[in-house]
Parts: C-alpha cells; structure tokens; sequence
C-alpha cells in the first residue's frame, strides 16, 4: 500500500478517534453538569489529549508521508526535534482545554476530589 495513502487513512482514524474523545471525555461530563448530575467525572488525561489527537490527525491528513518523515524517525518510531517542537502547542491547547473544563465545573460548584 502507498505510504502516504496510509498516513493519510491513520489521521482519518486519528481525527475519528479524537471526535469520540471529546464527546465522551469533553462534552458529556459538561452536559452533565449542566444539567445538574450530582457527581462529574473527568480526566486531564483526555482533556489534554483531545487537542493533540485531533490536530496531530488533521495533520497526517494534510500532510501525509512528508509529514510522517518530518515528525518521526522511520528507524525506531520516535519523534524528531520537529515532531516534540510541534507536539508542544498541541499539549499546550490539551492544558488549556483542561483548565477551562476546571473552571466551568467550578463556576458551577463542582468539587474535584
């Protein structure tokens, strides 16, 4: 199979994953809240996660087998210096989501335990 038809095919599946993370793990517990559940569940795991799954998708997407070859070793599978500078703001936007979840659970006098 074309390498880059099979980079491409993984971001498909990497923004399809990313979409059921941020429902399940982003949308549903602030539907919860908003709707008044007596307990909320969440992790920062897939707050943080949600960005840098779906970016990191749109990115094989766009980009394809260049974009694999920028960001990762093809000898061992590790990042490139390119791979961790681009993780960063992604891992960056994942705090950020985290933080804003916080604060609305917050404002809408949740504990965290």
């Amino acid at each position: 199979m074309n390498r880059d038809l099979l980079c491409r095919g993984a971001g498909v599946l990497a923004i399809i994953a990313g979409v059921a993370l941020a429902y399940w793990g982003v949308w549903e517990p602030l539907e919860l809240a908003r709707n008044g559940a007596p307990e909320i569940s969440y992790r920062m795991k897939t707050a943080i996660g949600v960005p840098l799954i779906l970016l990191g998708g749109l990115a094989y997407v766009i980009g394809g087998a260049k974009f694999d070859a920028l960001t990762r070793n093809p000898e061992n599978g590790r990042f490139t210096k390119w791979g961790l500078i681009l993780a960063v703001p992604m891992l960056a936007l994942g705090g950020l989501l985290y933080w804003w979840m916080t604060q609305q659970f917050d404002a809408m006098g949740y504990v965290q335990a």
